[in-house]
């Protein structure tokens, strides 16, 4: 009987996770929700991005996967710049989960209690001569004129 009470207790209680939107072109301008998670559940990081953005009423265009576009964010052909022929930036979401950033889409991470954030930002990859050279560069640190002019 003792048993059972104790493992009520623990698996009815929850944790918080907190959910940022970091504004593409404004470093401090921030958006952020605070979600309660029970050990039990098993969601996503897709689906409790989904939930948190329309939660803030946010305008998007995504899905479990992935977030196209944030509040007219460029996408598409539009998020790609072209620097030269052998020089270019693709921008798109990325995010961060508890400060490291994931090689996985958002619908394949499964938080835990161990997760304590989540942070969306707007980034690019960049592509010079044939490489990759980085990923998911926040544009809100250069305010790159290819997406903060357009605002």
């Amino acid at each position: 009987m003792l048993f059972s009470i104790l493992l009520l207790l623990f698996s009815s209680s929850s944790h918080a996770l907190t959910v940022t939107f970091h504004d593409p072109c404004e470093p401090r301008k921030v958006l952020g929700v605070k979600k309660w998670l029970k050990p039990y559940e098993q969601k996503s990081l897709g689906s409790i991005t989904l939930e948190s953005l329309d939660e803030l009423k946010l305008d998007y265009i995504g899905a479990e996967k992935g977030i196209h576009t944030i509040q007219g964010t460029p996408v598409g052909e539009d998020a790609l710049e072209i620097i030269s022929r052998e020089e270019m930036r693709a921008y798109g979401w990325c995010f961060h989960l508890d400060g490291k950033l994931l090689e996985s889409y958002p619908d394949e991470v499964f938080l835990d209690k161990e997760n304590k954030k989540i942070d969306w930002f707007f980034g690019f990859a960049h592509y010079i001569r044939g490489k990759w050279v980085s990923q998911c560069e926040p544009t809100s640190k250069t305010r790159t004129p290819f997406v903060c002019s357009k605002k």
